[in-house]
């Protein structure tokens, strides 16, 4: 986002240095188009008709206010232009030029515009598979770093699991290690493998979300079937977490919502802030200098604290099946690790009190409960995740 607002605070360079369009506002609909020609004229033969443009909006100036004067003081009588008694004005003003290089400079205009036009046609007869094109050649440039964020997440979520996180060490689940899982525990391991798959479907779709905004739209009813058959609805879920998680932060004391220093505000009011940023009269500088400030003084849920939830809701199940079912293994007869997972270990939620609060939740948001999903998707859920997906990923 940050590329983004200082992009906006100061336009690229190449329009910079643009030239501004032409003020033809005072000039007659004939004029304006004998104008043109006479342009193209100048770019066809620079050596001959350089300058000629200028020369005859000079002599429509000149001309006018010589008809105007005369006007004045022959009020009775109509000027013609082919008067003798103008032949003189018309001798020493009026710009020469041959007219065949004007009738060629006109019909250059004509096959431009035709050439313009049937260009555009094919651009728009392209867009959509060039659009098509760029999407899967960004998506196959990003699914190494995709996979790579998903098998994370999915290890993560077995270090809720300690006796079934070693046969998962690269956060890939083979039905080898499903297998050896059911022989460690045939009742807890259903549990584990289900919360894993879950885990890697929403945040397969968040990273995606994340990696390709460009190119993937957010969409609240798009499902996803896991290897279990199971389908789940991930934008709804992400949707569903972002929003609980601002409430959360939205509704904490100011003081729980700093994190190292910086205070919280919602991604709306700092899409709005930046909005009257960029559209005010301040200098390019000093609207860069106030979109600096904003990233430097205020944060916003992110697509990170989205993910830390998901996993953590989805570490906290697991947990809790641990602890019910004691037999599980030593530690988990021992209640397991007892840890509340929803931020990693190595969070300073010291110098974070809004990592605290984020940390702080029943395990229950995120859930992968079809039949939950099915009740999120009203009209009015759809409206507000639209929202969510202009706020979360502008």
């Amino acid at each position: 986002m940050a590329a983004e607002e200082r992009e906006a605070a100061a336009p690229p360079a190449a329009k910079q240095n643009e030239p501004a369009p032409e003020d033809t506002s005072d000039l007659s609909y004939d004029n304006r188009n004998t104008l043109e020609v006479v342009r193209e004229m100048e770019l066809a033969n620079p050596a001959r008709y350089k300058g000629l443009g200028n020369t005859v909006r000079k002599f429509w100036k000149a001309e006018l206010d010589y008809r105007d004067k005369w006007q004045a003081q022959n009020p009775e009588e109509t000027f013609q232009k082919d008067d003798p008694d103008h032949r003189e004005f018309y001798r020493r003003h009026e710009p020469n030029f041959e007219p065949e290089d004007y009738q060629t400079a006109s019909r250059e205009i004509v096959v431009k515009a035709a050439t313009e036009r049937a260009l555009e046609k094919m651009r728009m007869e392209r867009a959509p598979q060039d659009r098509k094109i760029k999407a899967e050649e960004a998506k196959r440039e990003a699914q190494p770093e995709i996979e790579k964020a998903v098998e994370a997440a999915v290890k993560e979520v077995f270090k809720a699991a300690p006796e079934f996180e070693k046969l998962v060490p690269d956060g890939t689940l083979t039905q080898q290690a499903v297998d050896a899982m059911a022989e460690i525990n045939p009742v807890v391991h259903h549990h584990v493998v289900e919360e894993s798959e879950f885990v890697w479907g929403v945040i397969n779709e968040l990273e995606k979300l994340t990696r390709l905004r460009d190119h993937y739209e957010f969409n609240a009813v798009q499902p996803t079937r896991l290897a279990s058959g199971r389908v789940i609805y991930p934008h709804a879920l992400i949707n569903e977490t972002y929003h609980e998680l601002e409430a959360k932060l939205s509704a904490a004391p100011k003081a729980d919502r700093l994190d190292e220093g910086r205070e919280f505000m919602t991604n709306a009011e700092r899409m709005q802030r930046a909005e009257s940023i960029r559209t005010s009269t301040d200098s390019p500088e000093a609207k860069q200098r106030q979109l600096e400030n904003l990233k430097k003084n205020y944060w916003s849920i992110a697509p990170e604290h989205i993910r830390n939830r998901i996993i953590g809701a989805s570490k906290t199940r697991i947990e809790a099946i641990t602890k019910k079912f004691g037999h599980f293994t030593k530690a988990g007869a021992n209640g397991a690790s007892g840890k509340n997972s929803e931020v990693p270990a190595q969070e300073n939620t010291q110098r974070s009190p809004a990592k605290a609060l984020l940390a702080k939740g029943s395990g229950t948001s995120a859930s992968s409960d079809t039949a939950d999903n099915a009740k999120r998707l009203s009209a009015v859920a759809i409206k507000e995740e639209e929202e969510f997906a202009r706020h979360a990923f502008p």
